[in-house]
């Protein structure tokens, strides 16, 4: 977690903070973008982000659908990728197929391949392609890493495990790409050919940066 800078300000510095009287100069707030899409296992090969408007508002806080609203501005810092995987519990002795092995699938592909189908990932604003960039570069935002364990219980030996597709460390940078307002945007993810998975996945991809609005 980064430390936060404590400054001393006058009472009338803290009054032009908290009241801006300027109504040309927009305001610059820390802001997270996120979206959140189903990977169908067996079938899915593309997935495109952000241009769907959510009503569920855990799934994505987009206000319009693939741009920003009038006045608007988002500054890109860094992006990432959660894999929303359920952790697994099993009879020991079955394969050990779950949380790990289908990060492990949507990561590289198939794991009897040779990287053929792995998957890849590009941000696309009007004309101006940024990648394609191997998904493995984008980390969660947080949430158990891999584990596992296997033990005795009232119906046998079990065995659970849970994962996520890296430590948080802040994300992929970008720089401080400017999307504008009204302005079409996405962030797409590929994959080479079909993967499998346990079960259908829920992927949610964030930007992290600076949103300038208007002041409210």
């Amino acid at each position: 977690m980064k430390g936060y800078k404590v400054q001393p300000l006058s009472y009338q510095e803290l009054d032009g903070l908290s009241r801006p009287r300027n109504t040309e100069q927009p305001e610059g707030l820390p802001w997270v973008l996120y979206d959140t899409a189903t990977f169908v296992s067996g079938t899915t090969t593309r997935l495109e982000f952000f241009t769907t408007l959510q009503t569920n508002k855990s799934l994505g806080n987009m206000d319009l659908a693939g741009s920003l609203t009038r006045g608007e501005y988002f500054m890109i810092y860094t992006i990432g990728l959660d894999i929303l995987v359920p952790p697994l519990l099993s009879a020991t002795g079955t394969p050990e197929i779950g949380a790990l092995s289908d990060i492990q699938e949507l990561l590289f592909g198939d794991a009897a391949g040779l990287g053929g189908d792995s998957g890849r990932f590009s941000f696309n604003m009007l004309s101006k392609s940024i990648g394609p960039f191997p998904i493995s570069f984008l980390h969660a935002s947080g949430g158990p890493t891999g584990f596992g364990w296997a033990g005795d219980t009232a119906t046998g030996q079990e065995a659970a495990s849970y994962a996520n597709n890296g430590i948080f460390d802040g994300g992929f940078p970008f720089g401080q790409l400017v999307i504008a307002p009204n302005t079409q945007f996405s962030v797409v993810l590929e994959w080479g050919g079909t993967v499998t998975l346990v079960a259908d996945r829920a992927l949610r991809v964030w930007m992290s940066g600076v949103k300038y609005r208007p002041i409210r």
